[in-house]
């Protein structure tokens, strides 16, 4: 009786040290999946956020060198302008 019950203890030492090496292994598994699905998230997300930007750019960008252009002409020959800042010149108004 005595043998069988040594017998026993083994076997349960045994399987237990399985179930401790399956749960170590699953959570390299589980980190090692995360990490591979990490990465290939950040791939993907750049792959779609360049895309996003380059056909917002190609819609947009003859709008925005349209307003940028008429920014600089009207920046140089606005009379309005002109006169509102002669007028500072003259009242002392124009320092901060």
């Amino acid at each position: 009786m005595a043998a069988q019950l040594g017998r026993l203890d083994l076997v349960s030492v045994l399987l237990a040290i399985v179930a401790i090496l399956l749960a170590i292994g699953g959570f390299v598994a589980f980190f090692n999946v995360r990490g591979i699905a990490r990465r290939h998230a950040e791939e993907e997300a750049r792959e779609v956020a360049e895309k996003a930007a380059n056909d917002y750019l190609q819609r947009e960008m003859p709008l925005i060198i349209k307003e940028y252009g008429e920014l600089f002409e009207n920046a140089g020959a606005d009379k309005q302008a002109d006169e509102i800042a002669e007028a500072q010149e003259k009242s002392g108004g124009g320092e901060l």
